[in-house]
């Protein structure tokens, strides 16, 4: 829990463990920024932005966008075979060894 360290020296009341010890909630004011949006996108696999709900719908939408060229992957749950040429720009595709 790295990223939790850096917020142990704010006030406990601004920092809550989450009742199923699963994680914190922490409470703040900050300043908008391209700086501070790269870090939610950066974190997004272990932060959830709950308020205020502008916020939260921009880092939806900015997350959505690379998502949905794999989601029916992740419905399908089924690899793509690396051979696959689409011609589409979006598609990267790897050699495995």
């Amino acid at each position: 829990m790295a990223f939790l360290e850096k917020w142990r020296d704010l006030k406990q009341e601004v920092l809550q463990v989450l009742a199923d010890g699963q994680g914190y909630q922490l409470t703040a004011s900050v300043v908008p920024s391209v700086e501070f949006t790269s870090l939610l996108l950066e974190r997004a696999h272990l932060v959830e932005v709950v308020s205020p709900a502008h916020l939260r719908r921009d880092i939806a939408a900015k997350l959505g966008q690379p998502y949905m060229p794999y989601a029916d992957d992740l419905v399908a749950q089924t690899p793509v075979p690396d051979n696959v040429s689409s011609g589409s720009p979006r598609r990267i595709a790897g050699r495995r060894g």
